[in-house]
């Protein structure tokens, strides 16, 4: 916590700089995103070029999305719109971390697609999760949609699903 809470251009800068894990990179710069003192979008954007791991290259650009940068948030609403079933779940959760709903507008492409993202539990909770089922999901989470009502929990209904759409239409670009 002292990182995400600390003074970011002192503590997480100089360990993302020797840190050979792209793993722990992908994290450090969620973390940059979500300090009250974060680094200057000009130095962040910097990184992006010299990271050569795609995921941590995809969490830098989602730091600078919650910092504020315009062309990222566009360019972040444009691969979810083109997201394929592997890479769903971890843009619906960046899509959560940045907070902005109008990337999410590219959700719009998920709800006709009931391709499987995952299975809940194989052992346990054999049910599937589609990318139409993970659509609504991140909307709901971002509060661009209210949660199901009783009727439509656990439903595949094309009301719920206009409903998701009509929501995420709302959204600006």
């Amino acid at each position: 916590t002292r990182y995400v809470f600390g003074k970011v251009g002192e503590d997480i800068l100089p360990v993302l700089d020797r840190s050979p894990d792209s793993f722990v990179r992908a994290h450090l710069y969620l973390a940059l995103g979500l300090s009250s003192k974060p680094c200057g979008l000009k130095e962040l954007r910097e990184r992006i070029e010299k990271e050569t791991d795609r995921d941590a290259r995809l969490s830098a650009k989602a730091a600078t999305v919650r910092l504020g940068g315009e062309t990222e948030r566009k360019e972040l609403a444009e691969r979810v719109r083109r997201a394929t079933p592997e890479e769903a779940e971890r843009l619906g959760d960046l899509l959560v971390y940045v907070g902005d709903p109008r990337p999410a507008r590219g959700l719009l492409s998920w709800l006709a697609n009931e391709r499987v993202v995952y299975v809940l539990d194989p052992h346990v909770d054999p049910r599937e999760v589609r990318m139409c089922d993970l659509a609504a999901d991140v909307a709901i989470r971002l509060r661009i949609l209210s949660s199901p009502t009783p009727e439509e929990f656990g439903s595949d209904t094309l009301e719920f699903r206009s409903r998701v759409a009509v929501a995420l239409q709302r959204l600006g670009e």
